[in-house]
């Protein structure tokens, strides 16, 4: 039963509890003198699940036990997917205004400096057109530098 090294076996088994996937060439070989169970047990390792709901033959079972409980589920999914959206346009919004005032802070920063300069107070002048950039600068050095991620 020699085969490719990487030939899709879905027809092993055919208990709810097998998924479709890769399998190796020497696995293969060796897949007529295994004993059902160690065929069970290769491929139960290999199955696994992401997302918000179970897997699709679990949430039927959980129907089954509980009518209404797969309405339940999905509501819940919808209920946590829609709190986490709120909390990103919460997150995108405050970042929005943190550019915003820096944007107008630096600005003013030197515009004042620009004045200051043309009146002759060049020590006033050079400390306010540099204090924008140089603070920002600081400020972005320190949240990279303590960030978490």
């Amino acid at each position: 039963m020699a085969k490719d090294s990487n030939q899709t076996k879905s027809d092993i088994e055919n208990g709810s509890d097998i998924i479709e996937h890769t399998v190796d060439a020497e696995l293969l070989e060796h897949w007529d003198s295994l004993p059902d169970e160690g065929k069970k047990a290769i491929f139960a390792i290999a199955k696994s699940w992401a997302g918000p709901l179970p897997p699709p033959e679990d949430f039927r079972k959980y129907e089954e036990a509980l009518p209404g409980a797969a309405d339940r589920i999905l509501s819940l999914a919808e209920s946590q997917q829609q709190i986490q959206n709120e909390e990103l346009l919460q997150v995108s919004d405050l970042i929005k205004r943190r550019i915003n005032r820096s944007f107008w802070i630096g600005l003013g920063l030197v515009v004042v400096a620009g004045i200051a300069a043309w009146n002759g107070f060049t020590g006033i002048a050079i400390t306010l057109g540099l204090g924008g950039p140089v603070s920002t600068l600081i400020r972005t050095l320190i949240e990279r530098l303590f960030s978490k991620e």
